[in-house]
């Protein structure tokens, strides 16, 4: 039996997009179309900075740095704006990611320093660093691996719990906040279009597995 469109349940194109990792040309038609219309009208800074190198070298194709250019601003954005709330719970982002590693790990959150370094993407030396400081302000414990007599494991304490928490209510907020500017399906598109272009370029270990492109 065919189910019937629209259906209660039925999930929608653009989260089959994002499940497939396809993006059908109705709904990069659609993103088209808001674009124009001037969901956001007028130009942002990466534009200002295009007719300057437009002007000045026009024999160079800047449309990747167009794509990659917004990416690294939009980072900066984010970065500063849930910076400032995590400086409020007295921490900052390594630390929190530090934290949300641990906590992923589920009961009793506890992760080898390898793990950690997963989602922080800080050398040996940098998280053994960070690992010192969370340690003296209590957010962290550091005991001996019995799997490994030269190995750790990092717990989190209950300040630590405690105070990341707290602070990822906030931190989810503000990611909301950023986003308003996009409906739901404008963010199903945009994640879908980014993860076509990680995918794509990223040989990093997902979880420990290399990943594969095509």
């Amino acid at each position: 039996m065919t189910r019937s469109k629209g259906r209660a349940g039925d999930p929608s194109p653009a989260e089959s997009a994002a499940t497939e990792g396809t993006m059908p040309d109705s709904l990069v038609e659609k993103g088209l179309a808001a674009a124009v219309k001037g969901t956001a009208p007028g130009e942002d800074r990466l534009d200002w900075l295009s007719h300057q190198w437009n002007a000045r070298r026009g024999d160079i194709d800047i449309t990747p740095w167009q794509v990659w250019g917004r990416l690294t601003r939009i980072q900066e954005i984010f970065l500063a704006s849930i910076s400032r709330t995590l400086t409020e719970h007295h921490m900052n982002f390594k630390e929190f990611q530090t934290l949300g590693a641990l906590v992923l790990s589920g009961p009793p959150y506890e992760a080898n320093p390898n793990t950690i370094a997963r989602f922080n993407l800080l050398t040996s030396g940098g998280l053994t660093n960070l690992l010192t400081r969370m340690e003296r302000d209590g957010l962290i414990t550091r005991h001996p691996d019995p799997s490994d007599g030269r190995g750790v494991i990092v717990r989190i304490t209950d300040k630590g719990l405690e105070d990341f928490n707290a602070a990822i209510v906030e931190e989810n907020a503000i990611e909301h906040e950023l986003l308003g500017c996009l409906n739901a399906e404008e963010r199903l598109i945009l994640g879908t279009l980014l993860r076509k272009l990680l995918r794509g370029i990223d040989r990093a270990p997902i979880n420990g597995t290399r990943q594969t492109t095509g």
